[in-house]
């Protein structure tokens, strides 16, 4: 009886192949009728330069006046009622500082970085007090008081 023997090329071709479908299984995005298949370089792209959205709601009684460097807003002063909350969201790319200019009153006025990457949150969170700006910090679930920096040199009317 006459057995045949795979040969070294022959098993290296079935690794080959097998080690080739495992992998292409891997790699395959997921489907479903909600999502988009996303691409692996567009998955390593959004890992590295995520999406950033920034929240700021107004927890005073009374509206306040605020002023974000974001693209869109041009050079408006902003009246935030009373609970009320603005949002924008942005590519970060390298190292992003938005900023926020934002008047309580005549001693609670100054700028915060709405977001850095020192934050390190895609899903930023910010409230207006009468004492000041406080930033949700999602790993501790705290609030945490914010400094306001660079008080206006001259009068600012809203």
């Amino acid at each position: 009886m006459l057995e045949l023997q795979p040969t070294n090329s022959m098993q290296n071709r079935t690794k080959f192949i097998t080690l080739f479908i495992i992998v292409c299984s891997c790699i395959r995005p997921c489907h479903s009728a909600e999502q988009h298949p996303v691409s692996i370089p567009r998955k390593i792209f959004n890992f590295f330069f995520p999406v950033v959205t920034v929240e700021l709601r107004n927890n005073v009684t009374r509206h306040v006046h605020v002023k974000c460097g974001v693209e869109e807003w041009k050079d408006e002063l902003l009246a935030l009622e009373s609970g009320e909350s603005i949002s924008w969201s942005f590519r970060e790319i390298l190292f992003p500082l938005k900023w926020c200019y934002v008047h309580v009153n005549d001693d609670v006025q100054g700028v915060f970085w709405a977001s850095h990457v020192r934050l390190q949150c895609t899903d930023c969170h910010w409230i207006i007090q009468s004492d000041g700006v406080y930033f949700y910090r999602q790993n501790s679930r705290k609030w945490i008081k914010n400094r306001l920096l660079f008080r206006p040199l001259g009068e600012i009317k809203p």
